[in-house]
């Protein structure tokens, strides 16, 4: 179930993508930003209600809650109004493989801040993504 979540999420982010390249052609890519968090979070609320998590929310601490909210600035802001001038400048073909190279840098992260082991089989597999990653980029 975990990998198919994995997946899942993929497929998902594969989808948005084409999503984003629509929207962008239209509205500038701020706006484009603004909009897909504002209305994401709209969207989540009735989630985290009928999930029984919202008691949970009330409940966190600051410091979670700052976690959060550097989460969001990082994500919501910077990387989606970046990802949003990327596509419109470049397109979904370059935008995204580029895009992808954070497999790179989350495993490494997950090896240094949490302690996760990096085992060599992962490590290759890693590589193997960026370099398709750098192909699929230079095709263009």
């Amino acid at each position: 179930m975990d990998v198919f979540l994995a997946l899942l999420t993929s497929f998902l982010w594969a989808v948005t993508s084409i999503i984003n390249a629509k929207t962008i052609a239209r509205v500038d890519p701020i706006t484009a930003a603004f909009g897909s968090t504002v209305f994401g979070g709209l969207l989540l609320i009735p989630v985290v209600v009928l999930s029984g998590e919202s008691s949970t929310i009330a409940s966190l601490g600051v410091y979670p809650v700052l976690f959060f909210a550097l989460a969001g600035l990082v994500n919501n802001v910077l990387a989606r109004t970046s990802v949003y001038v990327s596509v419109q400048r470049l397109g979904v073909l370059v935008t995204f493989p580029i895009a992808s190279t954070g497999i790179l840098i989350a495993p490494l992260a997950a090896a240094l801040v949490f302690a996760e082991q990096l085992t060599p089989r992962l490590g290759f597999g890693v590589v193997l993504v960026f370099v398709g990653i750098v192909l699929a980029v230079r095709a263009r």
